[in-house]
């Protein structure tokens, strides 16, 4: 789970990069998602950025998740993924 929120936060700080955009090196996956340029800000910003965040520093081995909950958080992060990845490919290059 953790290398899900990673693999979200990664794309999320990669678009800010991309954009130009500045910001403050934090796990807070809201606040950086409101950073986001459109249309990345408006396609993750309702996705459960809460659910996915918490396994920034809450637990990074898989103790007690269920195997739905597993499933839930990583189709989060794939979502943000590919919203980053999609926006960058329509964009190009700065």
């Amino acid at each position: 789970m953790f290398r899900a929120q990673q693999a979200a936060e990664k794309a999320i700080t990669a678009s800010l990069v991309h954009a130009v955009i500045q910001f403050r090196k934090i796990h807070d996956l809201v606040v950086l998602v409101a950073l986001q340029p459109e249309p990345v800000r408006s396609e993750v910003s309702n996705l459960d950025l809460q659910r996915l965040q918490q396994w920034a520093v809450d637990a990074r081995y898989l103790a007690d998740i269920t195997a739905g909950e597993a499933a839930a958080v990583v189709a989060i992060a794939d979502e943000i993924v590919a919203a980053v990845a999609a926006a960058l490919l329509e964009n190009g290059p700065t």
